[in-house]
């Protein structure tokens, strides 16, 4: 059940869906051959990232490192659109491997391109994603506020199946709080307004979802009823991913109800589809409920078989994920190598920064003090200039004085008698 849940929850956490190209070596040969002999430019871009695309989802990770070089050339060339499809398809892939915190990592640079960008629409999408990134990390309100910021967004522009396929990521996080009841009335609604639209696939995937959280009710009716109306869907858009999960839910429903006779059915069924579809995890699940309904049907011998092929294809998963945390620990410092480069940068722009500050207050200082004694030049300039005209002044007024005194000095002694008179008169007084 955890498998198939997984599929779900893959399937409908994406708001666009990839087209998964199966290897071809041919393919892959003809563009490496390409790669090789492009300049850097848009053109190389898109080879890399249709190199990625030739390789199997399921049984490879080869995909995610062409992805990745991709985006590193989109990025230094400037070329927006390679960096806008590249990163959308590189967080939900690494998303599907599970590698969620290089996942988040790639989702957050990539918001802070699309704000400075200004691509608002965008933005909202690639919320949902985040917002399931979050679920995945236990960060339930962190979800929750994205997703309600994606979910308003989409319904103000009437962008229903948006709209609804927010809806079912809120359901998702309402199933991972265990808060069934909520997150069955989310799916409802989603249902509901993929029904109006006639989205099949959006249609299924719902259907088949509240088929599980009937599963985890333990309803076996609510459940079976779903799955009935689920099934016939995927089975005319010929989705095998999908038909291999229901029949596996339905292989476990009956389990639930001990039918173990029909739970035989359904999980035969799954078998053959997961092995037509290559997809071993639920092969492995597949085995593993076969084990457990044979040894309920006291058929010991195809229960201890079952189990054995159970053990083999959960130590070949095991194997995959080894190498897959291999790939994660390559990405993971692929990272954190270019945020030591980013941050040795940040020192260098930091240095230059300090020493262009420190030559600006240098600079002026210089001025403040130029200025300073310049003013106070022009000051005593000015104050010469007042001293010399003062003393101009006081000269010319002292010499209009002295002038004056002179003057009436000339006046007084013509206005005085002169001497002989004096001593004329002063003859005729004497008796």
């Amino acid at each position: 059940m955890k498998n198939s849940l997984k599929y779900f929850l893959f399937v409908l956490s994406l708001y666009t869906y990839t087209r998964i190209y199966s290897q071809s070596q041919r393919a892959i040969d003809s563009l490496t051959i390409l790669i090789n002999k492009a300049p850097e430019d848009s053109n190389k871009v898109n080879l890399i990232f249709n190199l990625g695309r030739q390789y199997d989802l399921y049984k490879s990770k080869e995909h995610i490192t062409h992805f990745m070089t991709a985006l590193k050339l989109a990025k230094k060339i400037g070329f927006n659109n390679g960096i806008r499809r590249t990163s959308v398809t590189l967080i939900n892939y690494l998303f599907y491997k599970e590698m969620y915190d290089v996942s988040l990592s790639f989702c957050l640079e990539y918001i802070a391109f699309l704000e400075r960008e200004g691509l608002n629409e965008d933005k909202f999408k690639i919320y949902n994603i985040l917002g399931s990134l979050y679920v995945k990390q236990g960060e339930f309100d962190k979800a929750y506020t994205y997703y309600s910021l994606a979910k308003n967004y989409f319904l103000e522009r009437n962008d229903m199946i948006r709209y609804a396929n927010v809806l079912t990521n809120i359901n998702i996080l309402h199933v991972a709080k265990k808060e069934y009841d909520s997150a069955l009335f989310y799916s409802l609604r989603a249902l509901e307004i993929y029904k109006r639209n006639n989205s099949s696939s959006y249609m299924a995937n719902s259907l088949l979802g509240i088929a599980e959280i009937h599963l985890k009710n333990k309803d076996f009716e609510g459940g079976k009823k779903r799955l009935l109306e689920s099934l016939p869907i995927y089975q005319t858009i010929n989705e095998k991913h999908g038909i291999c999960n229901c029949y596996f839910v339905l292989g476990q429903l009956y389990s639930l109800n001990n039918n173990n006779d029909s739970a035989l059915k359904y999980f035969n069924i799954a078998l053959a589809y997961s092995d037509t579809i290559k997809m071993d995890f639920i092969k492995k699940d597949c085995y593993q409920n076969l084990a457990t309904t044979y040894y309920a049907l006291n058929n010991y011998k195809a229960a201890y078989d079952h189990h054995l092929l159970y053990k083999k294809y959960s130590d070949s998963i095991s194997f995959d994920n080894v190498k897959g945390k291999m790939l994660e620990m390559e990405v993971k410092y692929d990272i954190t190598k270019k945020e030591g480069q980013l941050k040795e940068q940040e020192y260098e722009l930091l240095a230059k920064s300090k020493q262009r500050n420190y030559l600006i207050l240098i600079v002026g200082v210089i001025l403040v003090l130029f200025f300073i004694s310049f003013r106070a030049y022009n000051q005593k300039k000015k104050a010469n200039s007042i001293i010399s005209e003062q003393k101009k002044l006081v000269d010319d007024k002292q010499k209009e004085i002295i002038d004056s005194i002179n003057y009436a000095s000339r006046i007084q002694k013509a206005l005085l008698p002169s001497d002989k008179y004096i001593d004329k008169n002063i003859n005729k007084l004497k008796p």
